[in-house]
């Protein structure tokens, strides 16, 4: 279980960061991060709700066989968006994201 310990330990406060880089590029407005929304409400909530899972990754981290199942729920947060991000690139639906990879690829 020490290997689950690191993972969800690196996931947590890798996720943490990222997470509250985001929300602090939202809230001041930086132009390459930018959320054009009518519902401001949807961004506060992804981010937040984001970053209650971080949270939950560190707890899974403090003692991995308690938290087994809870490791599942995990899972399920975090499998159905990569599906949907390799079906919309496998459609070519999402031209954000493949004109982003093709971005960085040269």
């Amino acid at each position: 279980m020490i290997f689950a310990k690191r993972v969800f330990q690196v996931a947590g406060i890798y996720g943490v960061i990222v997470v509250l880089l985001g929300y602090a590029a939202y809230f001041l407005g930086v132009d390459e991060t930018a959320y054009v929304t009518n519902h401001p409400e949807t961004v506060h909530g992804f981010f937040l709700v984001t970053f209650a899972w971080q949270i939950a990754f560190l707890i899974i981290s403090t003692d991995p066989v308690r938290y087994r199942l809870l490791m599942l729920a995990a899972m399920i947060e975090k499998f159905p968006f990569t599906l949907a991000v390799l079906l919309l690139y496998a459609a070519a639906s999402s031209t954000e994201f493949s004109a982003s990879c093709s971005a960085s690829a040269t």
